[in-house]
């Protein structure tokens, strides 16, 4: 099957710095900045071109509304982009490509360039388009310029993707990686980390519909078309079918900034904005895993007060249980452990039965959680070392002589 790049090729797109081959449907094209709405900038290496648009403070986008204030300091707890350091919402920049192939490498470019950011309490969006590919020297040179006053970049996905892609396109071009010392957030790790037990997928676009409460317009194309639609528009010159692109494109700019708006709202006051017990846990997993051990506490009784399917039960009652383990709460350990062993966790009949033999010395106690764990046990190899276990307490409270 040709690849993309060797139809752009056979097109007459030449990739790399060194364009000089213009694709003759340009020549005879209807004006694509009309039909776009594009602005112009112009500066040392050539022709750019632009949307610009300012979004309402007030807009509402799903469950969000862009008046909402984003809480950096909060998100900072989970991302460390800043380093102790504090930064305002207007140093903080979305960034979204759009690309001729959806694999990255050397021979894939990105033609339109989606930034959102907030400037007098007000968001703005803008996206730069590579109108022709002998443009790209003009663009990331434009793109450079309205970064200057960023200091963190938020993508979703964009630390495997867009970053390194724009990296490689800088270097091609012998220019200096805006990106490299600044802080970077990717927000598909967040997703990843809070929705993983209850989405099946974490796209963006399932973050949309299922957590934002967003549905995108018939004006929406899926993913996959973008990179072909930008071909028929250096085949044909027709720039009606990029509407699409851009409307795909913006959707994306906007969810993102809408989904950092609420992950900062989760990260202030998770119990108030996480209304599924899942996303409790998981939560509760992510404060643990930072060292906010109040919280996570407070999150883990939440969810097992709210009802959860038995195995997320059984492990939620087991983490909670290893916090006051590690804090030396066993009153509150043995509770929970009780909690879970009742529903014949092996685990939990186990941590019993060492806390009874080594901390109690109650070898009648740790041989009934013990033999309680023989009997839930289903892994051969674990009844083994369980009977071995069994022997010893026998032998330790008297009934082996």
């Amino acid at each position: 099957m040709e690849s993309l790049s060797d139809r752009l090729k056979s097109l007459g797109m030449h990739l790399g710095m060194n364009q000089t081959n213009k694709i003759t449907a340009w020549e005879n094209s209807l004006s694509f900045e009309v039909v776009l709405d594009l602005q112009k900038d112009v500066n040392l290496y050539g022709e750019n071109y632009y949307y610009h648009e300012i979004i309402d403070s007030d807009y509402q986008h799903g469950i969000i509304n862009f008046s909402d204030e984003p809480d950096l300091h909060s998100l900072n707890l989970w991302s460390k982009i800043s380093d102790g350091k504090t930064f305002s919402k207007e140093s903080v920049v979305f960034l979204d490509c759009e690309t001729t192939g959806l694999s990255g490498g050397t021979g894939t470019i990105p033609f339109l360039i989606g930034l959102g950011f907030w400037k007098d309490q007000q968001f703005h969006l803008y996206q730069l388009f590579l109108h022709q590919p002998n443009a790209e020297l003009a663009l990331l040179t434009f793109l450079s310029e309205v970064l200057t006053p960023f200091q963190v970049v938020i993508t979703f996905n964009g630390k495997s993707f867009d970053i390194p892609l724009l990296h490689t396109r800088f270097v091609l071009n012998f220019m200096e990686d805006v990106f490299s010392t600044w802080g970077h957030v990717d927000m598909l790790h967040f997703a990843r980390r809070l929705w993983r037990l209850r989405l099946s997928s974490r796209s963006l676009g399932s973050i949309e519909k299922e957590i934002l409460k967003i549905t995108r317009t018939d004006d929406e194309i899926p993913g996959w078309m973008v990179p072909e639609m930008y071909v028929d528009y250096l085949r044909s010159g027709d720039p009606n079918p990029l509407k699409g692109v851009f409307y795909h494109n913006k959707m994306d700019i906007v969810s993102l900034a809408a989904l950092f708006i609420h992950a900062g709202k989760i990260m202030t006051n998770p119990i108030q904005w996480l209304d599924d017990s899942l996303d409790v846990i998981s939560a509760g997993r992510l404060f643990e895993e930072l060292g906010q051990v109040d919280t996570s506490l407070s999150l883990y009784k939440a969810a097992i007060n709210q009802g959860l399917p038995l195995p997320f039960y059984l492990d939620t009652l087991k983490r909670y249980a290893n916090i006051y383990r590690k804090q030396q709460n066993w009153f509150r350990a043995v509770q929970l452990w009780v909690m879970a062993a009742e529903n014949d966790d092996v685990d939990s009949c186990v941590s019993l039965a060492k806390y009874y033999e080594h901390r109690e010395k109650d070898y009648a106690s740790a041989l009934h959680y013990t033999e309680m764990a023989i009997r839930c046990c289903v892994d051969g190899a674990e009844v083994q070392q369980l009977e071995k276990r069994l022997y010893r307490l026998l032998l330790l409270s008297g009934f082996g002589n």
